[in-house]
């Protein structure tokens, strides 16, 4: 709670002002725990600081904005920096954080050209984005990775039973248990299981698959009051995301918001059966102290952005915005617009 109030108390515009010093210091941040800290550590501090690099990358889109298509293909070509970084992390976790890192970066760009911020033909660029990303993401991923991990990979998703006592365990656990849960109440006992307890079964089920237990123990029901509470703060989110005048606060709060939804969206969709990637964790409920101080952190900087967001003047492409606000926020500096536009 202290980090969200401070994150909710910091002047967001710093993200704009120092993008490259944020990004890159970040990048040296995550090199350093490969480096220097014990493997399994290092892989588990470095995911969870990759969930602050979306935030950076709006920081960085902001900067480049106006630069045309050579900003365009930069804030492109830059993205290969975490992606490499989140793949390098720990197995089974990588790939997780590498979807959502490229994702949450890929939604940030496309928003920035469709508004037309870069000055560049819009079909264009966007074609020119998305062809590349599916030339040189998945390239990157396979040569990292190598083939035949990948493919073991996507054998068990289509299919845990494929390897039920490696890839696929925890696949083939979570379809058990849930075939055998409830709508309300305990579920079915396991057949076969009866000399086990499901916490012998079911691995780290205090933060991977806490959602999975919860709908065996309580019922389906648990899932239906999960998604009816985080879905109207994302939802409420977005609106008050599209209504901000500042470019810089509406690229942070749509990098904040969309790293916060894939989370959920990866979460529930694992502890339901749909098996694509490994969990991180569940925003604000499942068990865990990084992640759940970084997205306390993240969640605070987003309220930030809605206390000040219009506030701050800026510009939206080559030429400045006009302004009718008495009052502005920019850079750190309160500014009082003497002559209003009428």
């Amino acid at each position: 709670m202290l980090v969200m109030i401070a994150a909710y108390l910091v002047d967001f515009t710093i993200i704009g002002r120092f993008p490259w010093v944020i990004f890159f210091g970040l990048c040296a941040i995550i090199v350093a725990n490969y480096l220097f800290t014990r493997v399994h550590i290092s892989s588990i501090y470095a995911i969870n600081l990759l969930l602050f690099f979306p935030t950076a990358y709006a920081g960085f889109v902001y900067k480049m904005r106006n630069h045309g298509y050579a900003g365009f293909v930069l804030c492109g070509v830059i993205i290969m920096i975490p992606a490499y970084l989140a793949i390098l992390g720990r197995r089974g976790l990588n790939e997780t954080v590498f979807f959502l890192l490229c994702t949450s970066c890929l939604i940030i760009l496309t928003a920035a050209v469709t508004k037309g911020w870069f000055n560049v033909r819009k079909l264009l660029a966007l074609l020119i984005m998305y062809t590349s990303t599916a030339a040189v993401l998945p390239t990157l991923f396979f040569m990292t990775m190598g083939e035949g991990y990948v493919t073991r990979r996507i054998h068990v998703i289509l299919n845990p039973a494929f390897d039920p006592t490696g890839y696929g365990y925890i696949g083939t656990v979570i379809q058990r248990f849930l075939s055998h849960a409830q709508f309300i109440g305990q579920g079915l006992p396991l057949s076969g299981f009866e000399q086990y307890t499901t916490l012998q079964l079911l691995p780290d089920v205090n933060t991977d698959f806490l959602l999975t237990y919860l709908i065996y123990r309580f019922g389906w029901i648990v899932l239906i009051g999960i998604i009816m509470i985080l879905s109207p703060f994302i939802i409420r989110a977005l609106i008050l995301c599209k209504k901000q005048k500042s470019v810089l606060g509406f690229l942070v709060s749509l990098a904040i918001i969309s790293g916060f939804a894939l989370q959920c969206i990866i979460y529930i969709a694992a502890n339901s059966g749909l098996f694509f990637f490994s969990p991180l964790s569940l925003p604000l409920i499942s068990y865990g102290g990084q992640a759940l101080v970084i997205n306390m952190c993240l969640i605070g900087l987003l309220l930030s952005v809605f206390r000040t967001g219009d506030l701050v003047g800026d510009q939206a492409g080559l030429a400045a915005t006009k302004s009718s606000r008495f009052i502005q926020f920019n850079h750190g500096q309160i500014i009082i617009n003497l002559k209003l536009n009428k």
